[in-house]
């Protein structure tokens, strides 16, 4: 949306070809799904233990997951930062 709000539909293009995005949208997706599986079991119980063994199987899931995408997602945005600050420095 402030992509799009900014610049219009060439936001939505570099959204589409950034491969950072590629990376961070699954990840929020799969962070949101972990957070409603943990959201239903607290509202469906309403025992915050049961939500607690939830959260302690889940937890792993989400730094198996979650944490690698995010992580790798870090490495590729360095990277590309350095080779443009290296690329513009040429120019």
């Amino acid at each position: 949306v402030i992509g799009y709000d900014l610049m219009g539909w060439e936001g939505i293009w570099h959204l589409l070809v950034n491969p950072v995005a590629w990376l961070e949208f699954p990840a929020a997706w799969l962070s949101f799904a972990l957070g409603m599986r943990l959201s239903v079991v607290l509202y469906q119980t309403q025992n915050l233990a049961v939500a607690g063994e939830v959260f302690a199987f889940l937890l792993p899931l989400y730094f198996k997951y979650v944490l690698t995408l995010l992580v790798i997602a870090a490495a590729v945005e360095s990277i590309l930062i350095i080779f443009a600050e290296r690329l513009k420095d040429k120019m």
